[in-house]
């Protein structure tokens, strides 16, 4: 009996404890923003057979290949990073965009976007900027296709952010590319005016 009655103090004395180490336990506060691109610095650069067309602060962007002339466009963001400290740990971050349109070359598809961490001068893009080396790249999984027009696109770019960090970049600057230009299949138009590119990071 006093075997038992031992034994139930202690289980009682260790599930006590157990408790107090719960109660002590403080989890890292999570913080969430959302940071909209800058509309004057976004933008996209065309290049046609002849000729190289810069355009910033638009209401759309383009990228893709026009199902008419050709001609390749490559779309550019901006975010401000000043709402996300230099020492924050980054949980997540994803990208969304709006897809105002597709215009298709031949039979309907789908086109496959690489996303490109870059560093451009955000008061005027240069032609350099169309080819410049990416720190790194992510891709829109699945490809943007007919059942995305008048949507958003949400992809994961944590990695891009992060590297961003790194780097002490003061502005996540994006450059959004048309893959396997054989096979891609139109060009996509991202709204800028009603339903701006957002990015979302979630850090503590």
């Amino acid at each position: 009996m006093k075997r038992l009655m031992l034994f139930a103090l202690v289980a009682g004395l260790f599930l006590a404890l157990l408790g107090c180490g719960d109660s002590n336990r403080t989890e890292p506060q999570v913080f969430v923003t959302d940071i909209l691109s800058n509309k004057a610095f976004d933008g996209d650069i065309e290049v046609t057979q002849t000729s190289t067309i810069f355009t910033q602060g638009a209401d759309t962007i383009f990228v893709g290949i026009d199902p008419v002339s050709l001609s390749e466009s490559r779309a550019f963001l901006d975010f401000s990073l000043s709402t996300v400290p230099s020492n924050a740990v980054i949980n997540s971050a994803t990208l969304s965009i709006f897809i105002n349109s597709i215009e298709f070359r031949g039979a309907l598809g789908a086109v496959p976007i690489r996303i490109d961490l870059i560093s451009y001068d955000p008061a005027r893009l240069v032609e350099s900027d169309f080819f410049r080396t990416p720190a790194l790249s992510t891709t829109i999984q699945p490809p943007i296709g007919p059942a995305d027009v008048q949507n958003d696109v949400t992809v994961d770019i944590t990695p891009l952010i992060i590297e961003a960090q790194r780097l002490g970049l003061p502005a996540l600057q994006l450059r959004l590319v048309a893959e396997n230009l054989s096979t891609a299949a139109g060009l996509v138009a991202i709204d800028e005016r009603s339903f701006a590119p957002l990015l979302t990071v979630e850090y503590f």
